[in-house]
């Protein structure tokens, strides 16, 4: 079963590297666009300076408070969710088959080998990327043993060309955490 703090974790990471980019591109954008603002009005080049970046940091002062009042109503609402949530994967030839259940939600789906985006083998999971930002997250040490090299197997042979294997070095330690 994997748990909250695992979850976290791995939403930590994953999401750190979307909000980078469009957070990232949105300080460009608004960077460029005060800048052409201040010199249309016909400023000197240092007062113009100093507004765009005055006006790119309030600018990022705003993320930072719309990003806090977004976590904390999702932790909100994660702690009714997420409660005691039990992951089931099973594994076939076709499918990866994933039932979740705790006291709210019960939930059944399948998922085509085919449509996944890629997975990464680290020495204590398997991601199982749906995108590039979202992925199922399954404990080795939840598998049998047995069964653990024959997923392994299985996922090799299913997804040729979209795995990896980066036991190597640990998540964390490549991105930081």
């Amino acid at each position: 079963m994997l748990s909250k703090k695992d979850l976290e974790k791995f939403q930590k990471v994953h999401l750190m590297n979307v909000k980078i980019r469009v957070y990232g591109m949105a300080v460009v954008v608004m960077t460029y666009l005060l800048n052409e603002l201040f010199n249309d009005i016909y400023m000197d080049r240092t007062t113009s300076t100093i507004l765009t970046l005055i006006g790119v940091g309030v600018f990022i002062a705003f993320i930072m408070i719309i990003e806090k009042i977004r976590r904390e109503g999702i932790n909100a609402s994660d702690k009714k969710l997420d409660e005691d949530m039990e992951l089931i994967y099973e594994f076939d030839d076709e499918y990866i088959r994933i039932i979740g259940r705790n006291s709210i939600v019960n939930s059944d789906s399948k998922i085509k080998w085919s449509s996944l985006y890629r997975v990464l083998e680290s020495s204590d999971c398997y991601y199982m990327y749906q995108n590039n930002s979202s992925a199922y997250i399954v404990k080795k040490d939840s598998i049998e043993a047995l069964k653990e090299e024959e997923l392994g197997n299985m996922i090799r042979e299913k997804m040729d060309g979209k795995y990896k294997d980066i036991s190597s070095g640990s998540m964390d330690e490549r991105n930081g955490i």
